[in-house]
């Protein structure tokens, strides 16, 4: 049945169906360093969308894990979340990669040395993944499963996460 599914997922999505838009935007704040020891470690504001027009109780929670580039375009561009979240009763989260987009830890500074760019690493971007979804089941109040999509850099780093999970 999956590859029949997936078969008719490719056609419709390259058929032209259209995405629909987030629902919500945050902007969560994430620690530039998440192994430091320091008290207070210096944030930035990781770009987050959803949509949860399928959303059951039961239901998974289908997160995107961002690749190198903003979040809207991958949103924009990425339907299979989308064709299986109302079979699923699945809400479907984006979360932007650091370093792309608008999360950058320094702003336009961001790439300017190697001082800035020591962060940009996939155990930081992992980790930043796996607190949003800690601190969003927190908020909400569930446990629901949770099903992490992603390419090239988000999909070994998902690899990883199941291998080895991010502290937290």
């Amino acid at each position: 049945m999956l590859s029949k599914l997936l078969v008719a997922t490719v056609a419709t999505t390259a058929l032209g169906q259209t995405v629909p838009r987030p629902e919500w935007t945050k902007y969560v704040d994430m620690p530039v360093d998440h192994f430091s020891i320091a008290p207070k470690p210096k944030t930035f504001k990781m770009k987050v969308l959803g949509y949860s027009k399928y959303a059951r109780a039961d239901g998974p929670i289908f997160f995107y894990s961002g690749n190198e580039g903003g979040i809207d375009g991958f949103w924009n561009n990425t339907g299979l979340p989308f064709d299986w979240a109302e079979e699923f009763g699945a809400e479907v989260i984006m979360a932007e990669h650091r370093y792309y987009g608008e999360s950058l830890p320094f702003g336009e500074d961001s790439f300017r040395s190697n001082e800035q760019r020591q962060y940009l690493r996939i155990e930081q971007a992992m980790q930043d993944y796996a607190d949003f979804i800690r601190q969003y089941q927190e908020e909400k109040k569930t446990t629901k499963r949770v099903m992490v999509f992603g390419g090239k850099r988000p999909s070994s780093g998902s690899t990883k996460k199941r291998k080895r999970p991010p502290r937290g």
